[in-house]
């Protein structure tokens, strides 16, 4: 989590609602020391929010926990191009692929089962489906609805959107509320930071190590021709 992003959409929540750090302490049940020391977080000193803070916080606020925490852009509405912008950056760092697959081929449907239940949940597609494939049958021709999908090379991305998916079924579902759902994607959040971080560690041991044996081998001159 970027602490100067908290930083400054806590202050800026709180101000929009018209409270002092003392005021939003009592509503919260967070310190106003603790507050203060959050919106004054500049990325070299302040203090890093608990999970717990971040949620009572954002409840308080009546603010996205998402938003405060910046996972999304806006507070109000996440707009498309706000999308694309992070996807594009997200290209920077892992292969991306997209890949056509015909939802007319009943293979391919029974196959990619639940991006068909995505596209076809919307009743209206389904009927335009349907209409267009008894249309292809009456005047004899091929019929085709090809729709893309998307594969991302990155393991902490694939792995999180598996276990996602359980846990929105079980929000979807009412098995668990929102403050839970929320809780645990932030933890997941915190987690896939944390181990990115490891890897770019880990690679930059690696560059190092590599460095040293290379300068050592120039120091030592070009092997000769025995070598």
């Amino acid at each position: 989590m970027d602490n100067t992003i908290f930083a400054k959409r806590l202050k800026e929540a709180r101000t929009a609602a018209g409270l002092t750090q003392g005021e939003l302490s009592k509503v919260a049940g967070v310190t106003a020391a603790t507050i203060s020391a959050y919106e004054s977080a500049d990325g070299t000193k302040g203090k890093n929010p608990s999970l717990d803070n971040a949620l009572k916080l954002a409840q308080a606020l009546h603010i996205s926990l998402d938003w405060l925490c910046g996972s999304i852009v806006t507070n109000e509405k996440f707009q498309t191009t706000d999308f694309l912008k992070m996807f594009i950056k997200l290209s920077d760092f892992c292969g991306i692929a997209v890949e056509k697959i015909d939802l007319a081929d009943i293979k391919n449907r029974k196959q990619f089962s639940e991006i068909t239940k995505v596209i076809f949940a919307d009743s209206e597609q389904w009927s335009i489906f349907i209409q267009e494939e008894d249309e292809a049958k009456h005047y004899g021709t091929e019929f085709h609805w090809e729709v893309p999908i998307l594969y991302l090379d990155e393991y902490l991305i694939t792995s999180f959107l598996s276990e996602w998916k359980k846990m929105f079924s079980l929000y979807n579902s009412g098995t668990i509320n929102e403050n839970l759902y929320n809780l645990w994607i932030n933890q997941q959040f915190q987690s896939i930071d944390e181990k990115q971080k490891e890897r770019e560690e880990k690679q930059k041991e690696i560059k190092e190590y590599y460095a040293k044996i290379a300068m050592a081998e120039n120091k030592g001159g070009e092997p000769d021709g025995n070598d």
